[in-house]
C-alpha cells in the first residue's frame, strides 16, 4: 500500500488517501484512538451507513501500535 495524497488534518490526527482506495487516518493523540475506533466499531455493529443523508465510512481495519484507522472511502 502507498499513501497517495494528503487529504487533511485536525485536532486528533491526519488523513491520507491510499493506493487501496481507502482513507487512512493516523491519530496523533493517544486518547483519541480508542474513542475513534470504538465509534467505528459501534457503527459497524449497527450496520450504519448514513447519518442524516451523509455517508459513514466503513471500517476495514486498524493498527493499535501505530494508532491507524483505515476506512473505505465513501
Amino acid at each position: 500500500m502507498l499513501l497517495l495524497r494528503f487529504l487533511g488534518d485536525g485536532n486528533d490526527g491526519a488523513v491520507w488517501e491510499s493506493s487501496l482506495n481507502t482513507a487512512i487516518k493516523v491519530l496523533e493523540r493517544t486518547d483519541s484512538y480508542p474513542r475513534e475506533l470504538d465509534a467505528y466499531l459501534r457503527l459497524q455493529e449497527r450496520d450504519v451507513s448514513q447519518i442524516e443523508g451523509l455517508a459513514v465510512p466503513r471500517l476495514i481495519g486498524h493498527d493499535h501500535t501505530r494508532q491507524v484507522v483505515p476506512t473505505f472511502r465513501t
